[in-house]
């Protein structure tokens, strides 16, 4: 497996771990077991982080990925499932936005009821896991199949070395997001 292939695994990974766990822990703040405030912080970090890294580096890096599976003389199913991961991508960050603004308006004290911010947050979070679901069963794979090491070298050559500031570079303004997932 090609390093950079790894590298899109890996932050699937950590970004699924901390959709999963932040999405139970949003159910059970829900639940009343505990204020609002813990969660939502948790979230709004969350959603700054997405911005920062998964929307802004790891999602354009799939893209030239993707870009050049359909170049490869896919079936047109195959051709159709890359071309309409291409455009979630651009529905995530929009997705992502739209939670960012939901956040910002709870935390400017504007009414939103905990019912409908808890089920966009859901909503938002399953969103986010269904598409790496698809992308790690069947265009990673595809990606695997087809390209070759050569093919890999490029995208690695055009790839900036950006890191995750969340789990490589550990600024700061994460420390609490990464404890709570990591339990660090």
């Amino acid at each position: 497996m090609s390093a950079m292939l790894e590298r899109l695994h890996q932050d699937h990974a950590r970004l699924a771990k901390l959709a999963s766990v932040l999405r139970v822990h949003i159910q059970e703040q829900y639940k009343g077991r505990h204020g609002r405030g813990g969660w939502l912080d948790l979230l709004a970090c969350m959603v700054d982080y997405v911005r920062e890294y998964p929307d802004a580096v790891h999602h354009p890096l799939e893209d030239r990925v993707f870009e050049r599976l359909i170049a490869l003389g896919l079936t047109p199913a195959e051709r159709t499932v890359v071309e309409n991961n291409l455009a979630e991508h651009a529905k995530l960050a929009d997705a992502t936005r739209r939670m960012a603004e939901d956040v910002d308006m709870v935390l400017a004290g504007k009414a939103v009821s905990d019912s409908n911010l808890v089920a966009n947050a859901t909503a938002y979070l399953d969103l986010q896991l269904a598409h790496m679901r698809r992308e790690e069963t069947v265009l990673f794979p595809l990606a695997e199949r087809l390209f070759t090491e050569a093919m890999w070298q490029e995208v690695e050559q055009e790839e900036a070395a950006a890191r995750d500031p969340l789990f490589d570079q550990r600024l700061g303004r994460y420390d609490s997001l990464f404890e709570f997932v990591t339990g660090a």
